[in-house]
């Protein structure tokens, strides 16, 4: 795996990689050396006090020096957890050697008891549109982005299970705790209906298969190198009213005012897909196909959904061929079976 990786260039991050983690141990030592000052606090402080009644100006240079001295360590450690949480990795090669010290492996994972690690990406790597050869590009694409569907997916599903636990009660003539009803509403409202419309409801909260969010960002950034993804972390071309969070499009015609939205990080970018596949009109195809295949106990195929998006592209048919011919030729299928590390 590793040689294989290498002869696509990708050997170069690995000191890079290892640096990171010194960072994260200096991280940790300071994270502790805070605690323990913070637990001293208390005896401090009463010793200031005693200071103060025998001499205030005295007391209060004193009280100065310990304020600086308690905060000044967790200062310093929560700039560096900005550092490490948000700075997203410089090069391709310092994702593949993480992968590689996690033993993260696409075939690997589409078996029982092999789960997906927890890596979850802020942003594409900075060198990634100059990677030569596309082959290496699309593999790294599959595995970046596999964990973040997979994450937002379990946070919609859990929803879910909410949901279907309060409709079974609902349906056996039991009451709905005052909590549970508002907690509805507010689901309610984040997945646009206007009342709580428990079977709507529940078209609504569910997941998208894996092979068919990768095989749409694939397509709509051009395996994350187009410059909505590389700039904007909008992975799945989803257009908006032109305005400060957003990117024109560069041949965009002069009497047209949509614009591409540009996301904070991939995460957020694959959140908002899900919500707009879950919500908007134009996908309710789209939804009561899904809701079939839940009602007959079958998983969800990426491949016979990709039918009803007929209107996610201006290409139509043509946009639902190629999301058909890449799940296949990608083998992407093999991935809706797959599960995220606890």
């Amino acid at each position: 795996m590793i040689d294989k990786w290498r002869r696509h260039g990708f050997g170069r991050g690995v000191g890079r990689a290892k640096a990171s983690l010194n960072g994260r141990d200096l991280l940790d030592r300071l994270g502790k050396a805070s605690i323990l000052a913070l637990a001293g606090g208390r005896r401090l402080a009463a010793a200031l006090a005693e200071r103060a009644r025998q001499a205030p100006a005295a007391a209060l240079l004193t009280a100065l020096s310990l304020l600086l001295g308690l905060v000044a360590p967790i200062v310093v450690a929560l700039l560096l957890v900005v550092d490490v949480g948000l700075s997203g990795p410089r090069r391709v090669g310092d994702v593949i050697a993480r992968f590689e010290r996690l033993d993260y492996d696409l075939r690997a994972v589409t078996a029982p008891g092999s789960p997906v690690p927890r890596i979850f990406l802020k942003r594409l790597p900075q060198d990634w549109r100059r990677l030569a050869e596309a082959e290496p590009r699309k593999r790294a694409f599959i595995m970046i982005l596999l964990p973040l569907v997979l994450l937002e997916n379990g946070r919609v599903l859990r929803d879910r299970s909410r949901l279907l636990e309060i409709k079974a009660r609902r349906t056996g003539g039991q009451p709905v705790a005052s909590r549970d009803r508002a907690w509805l509403e507010r689901l309610a409202l984040a997945y646009g209906l206007e009342s709580v419309d428990l079977k709507e409801l529940t078209g609504r909260v569910d997941a998208v298969p894996a092979s068919l969010a990768i095989a749409q960002a694939a397509i709509e950034s051009g395996w994350g190198t187009s410059r909505f993804a590389v700039q904007g972390n909008a992975l799945f071309g989803q257009w908006a009213d032109e305005g400060r969070r957003t990117m024109v499009p560069s041949q965009r015609e002069a009497e047209r005012r949509h614009a591409i939205r540009r996301f904070k990080t991939l995460g957020h970018s694959v959140r908002a897909y899900l919500r707009n596949l879950n919500t908007h009109r134009a996908y309710r195809a789209f939804r009561l196909h899904r809701a079939k295949l839940r009602a007959g106990n079958l998983p969800l195929d990426g491949v016979a959904l990709t039918q009803e998006l007929i209107s996610y592209s201006q290409q139509g048919p043509a946009y639902v061929r190629a999301l058909h011919r890449l799940i296949v030729k990608n083998d992407l299928a093999a991935l809706d079976g797959a599960r995220l590390q606890p």
